[in-house]
């Protein structure tokens, strides 16, 4: 996908798809004010390293003009939307159960997670292979 251009740290990350959401953040009746949030998701051809600087630049500036660029930080503790658990009326000597999902607009559902439970408190996730 020639729009894109990801760098982790200074190595080229290749882009292997993008998904596009938009949908509504708030909405209150009194008074008007629709918020709208728009989404872009990047399926890259090799994983992120941890801690490792990510930056996504569009050169061409048919998206984006093109001296902006996003940048972030693979931080491993991150908070992701994908993992839901609910504490609530938790017994402590019960097994817990989280969902692990999220869509992605128009690349569909996110799929290949799988979790594990390793003891009572710590959930890990790994990525599709």
């Amino acid at each position: 996908m020639a729009e894109f251009q990801v760098l982790a740290g200074t190595q080229r990350v290749d882009v292997e798809a993008a998904g596009f959401k938009r949908m509504v953040l708030y909405a209150p009746l009194k008074p008007r004010d629709l918020r709208i949030g728009y989404f872009l998701y990047l399926q890259l051809k090799q994983p992120i390293a941890d801690n490792q600087t990510v930056e996504v630049k569009n050169p061409s500036g048919r998206l984006w003009p093109a001296d902006w660029s996003f940048t972030t930080t693979s931080n491993p503790e991150r908070w992701s939307p994908a993992v839901h658990v609910n504490q609530v009326g938790y017994a402590p000597a019960l097994p817990k159960k989280a969902r692990v999902g999220y869509y992605l607009g128009s690349l569909g559902e996110l799929a290949g997670w799988e979790a594990a439970r390793e003891t009572s408190t710590a959930l890990t996730t790994s990525p599709p292979a």
